[in-house]
């Protein structure tokens, strides 16, 4: 089945920005943006990856490659390079391959700071508001768990 993964053409939500307990609201609905559970076409993969991999430049010496959030920025990114309303460019895996598994105890999960990867995506997609919506939410979510993790230290 052919989807939109996921919907960029949403505006930016300023209150997200100004007020970091702001809930979004353009989380609801059928989108998913793990790259791993998606089948995409090789050749946009291919074109999407060169300019990927050039916006995770530093200067001209160093390249920065997320160390969280991988599989969902690039798939987020290639969903944006190749974006037009109601164009489909990947397929859902059937079930049960969209299930993740997480074999440890949700205890000891590490907590995952996701903006850095956020910010690559504004960085190179500033017209999606769906993008800067993502970057606050997860800027404040990265800020608020870093509070917590020196707090119980």
């Amino acid at each position: 089945m052919e989807v939109p993964i996921a919907p960029l053409d949403n505006p930016f939500e300023l209150r997200l920005a100004l007020w970091p307990y702001a809930k979004r609201k353009d989380i609801h609905g059928c989108h998913l943006e793990p790259f791993n559970n998606t089948i995409w076409k090789t050749t946009l993969v291919k074109e999407a990856l060169d300019d990927f991999v050039r916006n995770m430049r530093i200067g001209e010496i160093l390249t920065w490659l997320p160390l969280w959030g991988f599989d969902r920025a690039l798939g987020l990114f290639l969903q944006a390079k190749f974006f037009q309303k109601d164009i489909y460019i990947g397929h859902w895996m059937p079930e049960p391959s969209q299930i993740r598994y997480i074999v440890r105890p949700y205890s000891m999960k590490t907590p995952r700071i996701l903006f850095p990867s956020d910010a690559l995506l504004v960085k190179r997609f500033p017209q999606y508001g769906y993008f800067w919506n993502l970057f606050f939410e997860e800027l404040y979510n990265g800020i608020k768990t870093k509070i917590k993790s020196l707090w119980k230290a």
